[in-house]
Order: structure tokens, then sequence, then C-alpha cells
């Protein structure tokens, strides 16, 4: 998926007379009044050609928030930062528990700068807080992935699942996107008698097979 801004979606021979496009470009117009806005175009491609997906509007603020503006049909506007969502190492959560940190500013129903300035300040410090627990669960998770280095890893489910078998002990191990569970047993392939049984309970048995 592409992005045009309005020279760019004009000249790729999209129509702005598109109800969404219009809407957007409207809507731009109307928030510049107070602080500048821009519409955004998103445009996928497919076997060479380009098909138009939607609009938005972006708040022009210097930085790489991508804090967007839309207006819902009670004629309420709001904002969210889409750099939010570029964020993979965070759940649903972490997003409710850092919001609750910040006081949100109210619902605007009525357009001035100032309200403007306080919801792109709000969005600005719930990200940088989400972006510390982010990068923090990343950090651990590559830790944990940098320790396997040269283990003789049995991997599964794309990589995301694995276990290690050594000396009778088995380590297995799921990552996601905001931990690494891992759980720790005594593992041995053995007849079931009652020689392996003394032999295990008296720490006297030597596995056969090299380790997996």
């Amino acid at each position: 998926m592409k992005q045009y801004n309005y020279t760019e979606f004009k000249q790729a021979g999209f129509d702005i007379e598109l109800p969404d496009a219009k809407e957007a470009i409207d809507l731009a117009n109307e928030v510049s009044q107070f602080f500048r806005a821009v519409p955004v175009f998103s445009v996928s491609e497919y076997e060479g050609k380009e098909y138009f997906e939607h609009a938005a509007v972006r708040l022009v603020t210097g930085d790489a928030l991508d804090i967007q503006v839309a207006k819902g049909w009670k004629g309420k506007y709001s904002f969210h930062s889409q750099a939010i969502h570029t964020l993979k190492n965070i759940k649903h959560n972490d997003k409710v528990r850092e919001a609750k940190k910040l006081t949100e500013p109210k619902q605007v129903g009525v357009l001035t700068r100032k309200k403007i300035e306080d919801w792109i300040r709000y969005e600005t410090e719930l990200y940088n807080l989400l972006k510390i627990e982010n990068d923090k669960n990343r950090s651990e998770i590559e830790t944990f992935l940098s320790s396997l280095e040269g283990l003789p890893v049995h991997w599964w489910n794309n990589n995301k699942s694995g276990e290690i078998i050594k000396n009778g002990i088995k380590l297995s191990f799921t990552i996601g996107e905001t931990y690494v569970s891992k759980k720790l047993e005594i593992y041995y392939e053995v007849p079931d008698s009652l020689s392996s049984f003394l032999s295990l309970s008296d720490n006297k048995y030597k596995p056969v097979k090299a380790d997996s």
C-alpha cells in the first residue's frame, strides 16, 4: 500500500471528487483553519494497476507520529497517532495501561488550535510511553534469541516455538510479540522398566541416543 499526497493523487489520474477523497479534502481544509492538515490517499497496486482504497487527514506536526484526524457522524473530531500501530511488541492491554497514566483531552465538537494541540501532546506522550514498553519487550526477546545461538534448537510454528534437549533435560519455549514463555522439565526417552527407574532414581542413567 502506498500513500499519495493531493498532487500525486491527481497526477496518478484519480478523481478527487470520489466521495471518500472529497470528504478528506474538505476535512483537511476545515482543520487547516486552526492547524495545518493535509489529505493523504492510500492506493494499492495489482497487476500493474493502481486502485484507490481510502483517504485520511494528517496533521502536519513535523515528526513521524502521523497523527490523523477524523470526523464522526455526530460531528465529533477524533485524533490518533498511526505510528502507534508500528509498535509490534505491545498488546492492547499495554495501551490501556499506559493510557491510564495520562489525562485524555475531552472530545472535540468545535475545533480550536488549543484543542488540536492538546490532542497532539496527548498522542505524543502516549506514543513515547508505548515505545518504551515496546523497546523493552523487543530487547528481552532479542536477548533470548541471541542466547540460543549455537544450541541444538528444534524449531516449529514458524520459528515461534522450540525446544532444546540435553542430558535428559528439556527446555521448551514460545516467543510471542511481548514475551518469551519457558518450561523446564526432565525428559528421558527410556523403556518403562524397573531398571530404568532404578538408574534414573540413582542418577546413574546414561542416554543411549545422542541429544536431539
